[in-house]
């Protein structure tokens, strides 16, 4: 009975309102993605000069084959069978002085990726690009997007190209988003009935300054400090409950910097000590997908577990949390969907990416819309057998890249 309750309640009204954002579409600014387009070329042709001066041959980063030859022939440095990102940053472990040049490579990666995937697209005649949006495809039951893949649009501009600047909204408009603040790490917290997390969220503490003082407690430590900031990347990259290794490698791939595994050991030690309700709950998560082979997200929905027994650990630590992030989202989709003021205000549902919904609105922002959607996205929620309301943040501007407060 849950399950058909879910399927009426959740999964049929969220496929509406998928193909309503698709149909909206999100409005581009094509002259700034062909000055985008153009830039990404001439850095990337200005790049292959310069490897040809290098090397006395032409050569291609995006190439496996050549880059395999070049480290491998050339260099004399295995890549034990793969060319991928962390082959090679990991080649720059065993070998410093290959620093610059697997950099440069990997940059000429992202830039072609770049442009491959979002300054090549196709706006529609009324200027609008329509992704491919579904309410399927990913396990934990986010949504997915293709053509292009507008849920992992780059967070960060890469060579001075940001992405985000080709999303804008049209005249007499303005986009708006709300972003729940730190949802998995609030989930697990609360779940595990974390006092010390708890706490940390409702006082609306910095909770990754506090991760740092644990390590680091003799330090002045604030906001913009270097080991807040490592603090918070080794707290993302752990997934909450990952190992020092993995933790190692994501770093890496994600920032190009490497932090030793038993450093990284060390830190989490501490944490699980300090915070060990919220651990605790996350190694049930595994235990339970161990022996039973089902797992549950915070609203008692299951998931089937197929693969070996002793394979089921990263599954088991990370899914109920981000299964049950996915539906809270879903959940304010559906209610945003039926709403009134939807009509009302005449808003447009543009893009959900991750945790955030970001939506086109009249400009200015009327207040009562404001409040409408923060009551929406803010409802209680009941996960896990307990009552939770999640906070939201709130921005808007004319340009994707652009999001500021609201006045």
């Amino acid at each position: 009975m849950k399950l058909r309750q879910y399927y009426e309640d959740v999964v049929l009204p969220l496929q509406e309102c998928v193909m309503d954002m698709q149909l909206n579409g999100v409005m581009i600014d094509q002259e700034r993605m062909r000055l985008l387009h153009a830039s990404c070329n001439n850095i990337l042709n200005a790049n292959l000069k310069i490897w040809e001066e290098l090397l006395g041959y032409s050569f291609n980063p995006n190439s496996s084959k050549q880059c395999a030859a070049l480290y491998e022939k050339d260099l004399s440095v295995s890549l034990n069978g793969s060319s991928d990102k962390l082959h090679l940053l990991k080649a720059v472990l065993k070998e410093p002085q290959l620093e610059h040049i697997t950099k440069a490579i990997l940059q000429d990666r992202d830039l072609s990726k770049l442009r491959g995937t979002y300054l090549t697209v196709e706006p529609n005649a009324d200027g609008r690009l329509r992704s491919d949006w579904r309410a399927y495809g990913t396990v934990t039951w986010r949504l997915s997007s293709r053509d292009p893949d507008l849920q992992n649009l780059p967070r960060d501009a890469k060579q001075g190209i940001n992405i985000k600047d080709i999303y804008i909204a049209p005249p007499g408009r303005i986009l708006y988003s709300r972003d729940y603040s730190q949802l998995e790490y609030r989930i697990p917290a609360y779940a595990s009935g974390s006092k010390n997390l708890i706490h940390l969220f409702e006082s609306g503490q910095d909770v990754h300054l506090r991760n740092a003082k644990i390590v680091f407690p003799r330090e002045h430590l604030d906001r913009k400090s270097p080991k807040r900031t490592l603090a918070k990347t080794i707290k993302y990259a752990e997934g909450y409950g990952g190992a020092a290794q993995g933790v190692s490698d994501a770093i890496l791939k994600s920032t190009y910097e490497y932090v030793d595994p038993k450093v990284i050991s060390l830190i989490l030690s501490a944490w699980r000590k300090e915070d060990k309700e919220m651990y605790d709950w996350l190694e049930q998560g595994y235990t339970d997908a161990r022996n039973n082979g089902v797992l549950y997200d915070g609203f008692g929905i299951p998931r089937h577990l197929y693969s070996r027994p002793d394979d089921r650990r990263g599954t088991g630590l990370a899914w109920p949390t981000a299964a049950t992030a996915s539906g809270i989202m879903n959940r304010s989709m559906v209610r945003f969907w039926k709403s009134s003021y939807r009509k009302k205000f005449d808003v447009k549902l543009v893009m959900q990416v991750h945790d955030e919904l970001l939506l086109e609105v009249p400009d200015p922002v009327d207040p009562e819309l404001d409040h409408c959607i923060k009551e929406d996205m803010e409802k209680e929620v009941n996960i896990f057998g307990i009552n939770v309301v999640f906070p939201t943040d709130v921005k808007v501007g004319y340009r994707y890249s652009e999001l500021g407060t609201l006045k």
